[in-house]
């Protein structure tokens, strides 16, 4: 058996060596292994590596890149020494058994060392065995300098290449590899730099940029001189683009001949694309028709493009330095002003409508998006806002939007008018003789126990004649059975009851009569109480199951000008939303006992008539409330809610009436809605 010494750091019992097992091999192992000179064992049949101790694998492989068992002894020598070890040492040193010389090494970089070299043949201990070449090497070493006296020049550059990020590699005098850095290697998707070594440009890009870079690279040599600074347009086989920036120098050796070409080159690829981004945004800026703007951290404005002041007014050198509030005025929004200052200062993003001044003092509805910008460390360096001109679409939309509104409520006014009359009309008749039958009834039964009464005087007489005991004790056994005394208490509680039950269909009735029944656009001075007491009643079936309906109107409230059918309408809206919200809120508390409650409150405020309806429904939330009165918009399921009920009364009280509408709520507890309608209004028809 043969032990052979391993690649890896000596580890005595795992040493690997051609040797003979025992005691003196592992001796020798040790010896080799600590060796100061470079040793270095191959086969002779095809020179493959078999072994490199520790000081070689530290000078030739320092990183440990090279896979020594597919390396051979040719691949550490150095170019012009591989003719030299053939020829000579190899050959001198098969015949003679030893050779020693002076050579050149080179390491899996590339570059080569000068050593002194004793190369030994050892035949194979057995037949069929095999036989090595050893070389044991030892460097030439000059006058170390004082400052770095104890590294060489092969380790100082190779620190240096091996650090810098940018692509550093030496051609010879024709244009081929001769030594790389990791960076380059790294670049063309190699695991190790030797893997470059020998190639050319024309094996790593299409031929539009390896021609351009040969013939650069023979100019310098012929001319010598150098290029600096010169963007090169890369193209790899791929289909890729990429662009460097190179500097090429022509590469001498120690007599200053020059043997090839030296270059650094540094990847400017997203340099590129981002003038090529900025070139483009350029253009863009100037072609779009959005009002495009710039502003620093603070958003004092630094740039802005031709469309911004197209849309404001304002020229550029006008509105440079300036905070972007300076768009804003007295009709504008201060809840959206504030919205929109929040997220800037928490450097998020803002969308939103808002209305703006132009140069000329007029308004416009402005759709503004502001983005922040960050630097690679994520800091908040700039905001980007893009403005767009929308008055004429907001002009439309109010107008659609209050036709579409006036014909909803027209529409849903007559369709319920209809229903409501038919409906009337149909119970009212039944209804009457019903009543009249039950007051026929309580007269009548009145009167039937007047006999009773007097059946029962005539029994407790005939009780006294013994002839007449068996048909008087027969007379009160009926009298029992049929429980005449309980008959004569409560059939007219009954009969009292049913009149009381028709009185109530009877007011219903008459509240849809009311509440159906066409009134002029005009306004006229209401009993308002009267107005929303019809109202309660009408929509009883909306809230009779989740909640009670408490009032508590005044009684010193004077008639307030409205339109009846309108106004109703409003609080139909409100009462039925109110009972909605309540339904769910029992739904989320289902351990919550009883219902839900709707106050209803007049009073009167100065010249204002003050209307609220009070819920304990779920309340509205933040992100919610700002849009409950936008035509269309609901959070009901699909079938429940139109998004049209809100709208209504928003412009019903609003724009018809001259009042307003307000809103407090408290999620999880209930919202009330406020209702001030004018006691005098400037005009006597809200539709003229």
């Amino acid at each position: 058996m043969t032990q052979s010494i391993s690649t890896q750091p000596a580890q005595v019992d795992s040493l690997r060596i051609p040797w003979s097992a025992g005691h003196y091999a592992k001796v020798l192992a040790k010896a080799a292994e600590a060796a100061p000179a470079l040793i270095i064992i191959c086969r002779k049949s095809d020179l493959g590596i078999v072994y490199l101790n520790g000081v070689a694998r530290q000078v030739l492989d320092p990183e440990g890149h090279a896979d020594l068992a597919t390396m051979e002894l040719t691949d550490f020598m150095g170019v012009n020494s591989v003719t030299q070890m053939k020829g000579e040492m190899l050959l001198h040193a098969g015949l003679m058994g030893r050779w020693k010389g002076v050579c050149a090494l080179r390491d899996i970089w590339g570059s080569e060392i000068s050593v002194t070299v004793s190369c030994t043949s050892h035949v194979a201990e057995e037949p069929g065995g095999v036989a090595h070449f050893c070389l044991q090497a030892i460097r030439q070493v000059e006058a170390a300098s004082v400052d770095i006296a104890t590294a060489s020049d092969q380790e100082l550059l190779h620190a240096l290449l091996e650090t810098l990020p940018d692509s550093i590699y030496f051609k010879d005098l024709h244009s081929r590899f001769i030594r790389v850095n990791q960076a380059l290697a790294n670049k063309n998707g190699l695991e190790s730099p030797i893997e470059l070594i020998g190639l050319t440009d024309f094996d790593r890009f299409t031929i539009e940029h390896a021609q351009q870079a040969y013939d650069d690279e023979q100019r310098i040599i012929r001319t010598g001189k150098s290029l600096v600074d010169v963007e090169e347009k890369e193209t790899w086989p791929d289909g890729r683009i990429t662009w460097v920036s190179s500097t090429k120098i022509p590469l001498r050796n120690a007599a200053g001949h020059i043997m090839g070409t030296f270059g650094i080159s540094r990847d400017v690829t997203e340099r590129k694309r981002a003038e090529e981004s900025m070139r483009l945004s350029d253009i863009a800026l100037k072609s779009i028709t959005q009002g495009v703007f710039i502003t620093d951290h603070e958003q004092c404005i630094l740039s802005v493009n031709d469309a911004f002041k197209s849309i404001t007014g304002y020229d550029k050198e006008e509105v440079i330095g300036q905070n972007c509030r300076f768009l804003q005025g007295a009709l504008t929004e201060v809840k959206t002003v504030e919205t929109m200052r929040q997220s800037l200062a928490n450097g998020t993003a803002f969308v939103g409508e808002i209305l703006n001044y132009r140069n000329d003092g007029t308004t416009f509805w402005n759709e503004l998006a502001i983005s922040p910008v960050r630097d690679g460390l994520g800091r908040l360096t700039h905001f980007i806002g893009i403005t767009r001109d929308i008055s004429a679409r907001k002009k439309a939309e109010q107008e659609n939007s209050e036709l579409l509104v006036r014909l909803q409520l027209a529409q849903k006014l007559e369709s319920i008018g209809r229903l409501a009359a038919g409906v009337a009309h149909e119970i009212n008749t039944p209804t009457q003789f019903i009543t009249d039958n039950a007051h026929f009834l309580i007269q009548g039964f009145a009167k039937l126990a007047q006999v009773l009464h007097a059946a029962g005087n005539l029994r407790e007489s005939a009780g006294q004649q013994p002839q007449l005991a068996e048909q008087v004790a027969a007379l009160v056994l009926v009298e029992k059975k049929t429980e005449i005394d309980y008959l004569l208490v409560e059939i007219p509680n009954a009969l009292n009851q049913s009149l009381e039950g028709l009185g109530r269909v009877a007011r219903i009735v008459q509240s849809l009569k009311e509440f159906s029944h066409p009134q002029n656009a005009r306004c006229n001075p209401v009993d308002l109480n009267h107005v929303i007491t019809t109202a309660i009643t009408v929509s009883r079936h909306e809230w009779k199951y989740v909640a009670e309906v408490v009032t508590d109107f005044s009684t010193t409230l004077p008639p307030v000008p409205c339109v009846v059918d309108e106004f109703n309408q409003v609080i139909l809206n409100l009462l039925v939303n109110a009972a909605h919200a309540i339904d769910s809120a029992l739904k989320i508390r289902p351990n919550e006992s009883g219902q839900g409650r709707i106050t209803v409150r007049t009073r009167r405020d100065g010249d204002w008539a003050l209307v609220e309806i009070e819920d304990s429904g779920t309340g509205i939330p933040d992100d919610v409330l700002p849009h409950i009165f936008e035509p269309f918009f609901t959070t009901k399921d699909i079938g429940k809610g139109t998004g049209q009920g809100l709208a209504i009364v928003h412009n019903v009280i609003v724009k018809n009436h001259q009042g307003t509408v307000n809103v407090t709520t408290t999620v999880g507890l209930g919202t009330t809605f406020h209702l001030r309608l004018p006691l005098t209004l400037s005009t006597n028809s809200i539709h003229e």
